[in-house]
């Protein structure tokens, strides 16, 4: 890793005791910027020894929680939001784990313990650690692609210096990561301290999202997204993972998470008018309908939002492609017509990187394919038509069925005939393909299983078991790959 050079910053001269001074003041939203005089000065100072004499009380002790599942999901998000090799800060470091899991080029962190910089220090050499207060990046010379402020943002004195301060270390395409504490679990943050969960803090100012992003309004920024970190700070299988990554990542869920992320770019005009205007791809997806409701339109992207029938759908659609698109940094724009029909236009960041003339793909054996016969179980009509065809194509013979309820029927006929069944895991109608599965096993043992989903494992209520023996195919899947799947799973003894 390659290194800058950078002017050690000065703290406040006030001796660190055990305990906090007495008397602290509370610390504004925004002080007086820049502090130079008075009371103002000592009330800065004062705040400033108190925040750094905790964590020089507590020392590295104060991040021995770090391989806790809590912050293990804080690393692991910002990393899915960080490239490697890119130029970081860090600003309030701690002992500069988080910062050395971004694998940056150059990474500098900040914090106001002695204690934390010098463990920081030792165990990353590579980094660059400076001793001093998040207000003082005035002082830096250089620029970054990333600057991450990782739940320290209450306790900053001066919120706006902090943030006018970040600007003068960032360029035209620089994201500023806030990782924020919502004020809505204060009593359950401070218990996860008690209990050893998380790691003991100072005081703080809670401020609300609402404030964080009008705060970096008024420094030019501009707020790309807010998604919710943590809903379960504890790990609990299956449940924590798919409350933390699907259900935190929707629109206005992230409102009712302990923490989330806040991703900023700046608006400088100076650094605005100096880049290009970037090309972007539109993709543009239609549905041919007799009309549309305009009332639903506005809630078309709401989570758990659905115009179906009980058990019919989610809701969840458009909400997690909104959520994909917005981490692409693209938007999504709607126009329905009545009785024309409906289109959505995606707009995505286009790629500037050339695509090579002659791309070498690895080559691929034809998979075999065979004469038995397969129950086909698809509740989407288009996607059934399809895998039918392929399968067809192969040379099997292929019985449909668009429910758990529509397969038992076909079973009930021709069960002595059907050599393998394909079938979707969510379904309508009350029973699931593993449900459906485990009935007709119940029947013929030596059945043989694929099951297909377009969800993660980790998100399925009652995912299959190795014992099961029930390969799952992910969906979307090419028609190699499932003649490849079927022949194989048929093979097995």
């Amino acid at each position: 890793m390659s290194t800058i050079a950078i002017p050690i910053l000065a703290t406040p001269t006030t001796e660190r005791s055990g305990s906090a001074p007495p008397n602290l003041p509370s610390a504004p939203l925004h002080a007086p910027s820049p502090v130079h005089f008075g009371e103002t000065e000592t009330d800065a100072a004062r705040w400033r020894a108190s925040v750094a004499s905790c964590y020089d009380r507590l020392g590295n002790a104060a991040f021995r929680p770090a391989r806790h599942y809590y912050y293990r999901r804080i690393i692991h998000r910002l990393r899915q939001m960080v490239e490697p090799g890119a130029r970081v800060l860090d600003i309030g470091c701690g002992d500069g784990e988080l910062l050395a899991a971004m694998r940056p080029s150059v990474g500098v962190g900040i914090d106001l313990s002695d204690s934390l910089i010098g463990e920081a220090r030792r165990r990353f050499p590579d980094l660059r650690f400076v001793h001093g207060c998040g207000e003082d990046v005035y002082d830096l010379s250089d620029t970054f692609d990333y600057v991450i402020i990782s739940q320290t943002l209450g306790e900053v004195y001066d919120v706006q210096t902090l943030l006018h301060a970040v600007q003068r270390v960032c360029h035209a395409r620089t994201r500023l990561l806030i990782v924020h504490e919502s004020r809505v679990w204060q009593p359950a943050l401070r218990l996860m301290e008690w209990l050893r969960i998380k790691n003991s803090s100072p005081e703080k100012n809670w401020l609300p999202s609402d404030e964080v992003t009008h705060l970096l309004s008024l420094a030019d920024f501009e707020t790309i997204r807010m998604l919710g970190l943590t809903i379960a700070p504890v790990r609990i299988p299956l449940l924590s993972d798919f409350l933390n990554r699907v259900v935190g990542n929707l629109p206005v869920i992230h409102e009712f998470a302990l923490n989330y992320v806040i991703v900023a770019r700046t608006v400088r005009p100076d650094l605005i008018q100096a880049t290009k205007p970037r090309s972007v791809s539109i993709v543009v997806p239609a549905r041919n309908e007799a009309g549309h409701i305009a009332q639903i339109l506005p809630r078309i992207f709401e989570p758990f939002f659905t115009t179906k029938e009980a058990g019919k759908g989610t809701g969840l659609g458009l909400a997690t492609v909104q959520n994909v698109v917005d981490q692409h940094e693209g938007w999504i724009e709607v126009e329905s017509v009545v009785n024309s029909g409906t289109t959505f236009c995606v707009f995505l960041p286009a790629c500037r990187q050339r695509v090579p003339e002659a791309l070498d793909f690895p080559s691929q054996s034809v998979p075999r394919g065979g004469s038995e016969t397969i129950l086909l179980v698809e509740d989407e009509e288009a996607l059934r038509v399809l895998a039918r065809q392929v399968l067809e194509h192969y040379g099997y013979d292929v019985w449909e069925a668009s429910s758990g309820i529509a397969a038992l029927e076909v079973w009930a006929e021709r069960s002595d005939k059907i050599h393998l069944l394909l079938t979707d895991i969510v379904m309508p109608g009350g029973l699931n393909g593993k449900e459906l599965a485990d009935r007709l096993r119940s029947d013929r043992s030596d059945l043989k299983v694929i099951l297909t989903t377009g969800y993660s494992t980790e998100t399925l209520r009652e995912p299959p078991m190795p014992r099961d023996r029930m390969p799952i195919l992910h969906k979307p899947y090419p028609p190699q790959v499932l003649a490849q799947t079927v022949r194989d799973c048929l093979d097995q003894k």
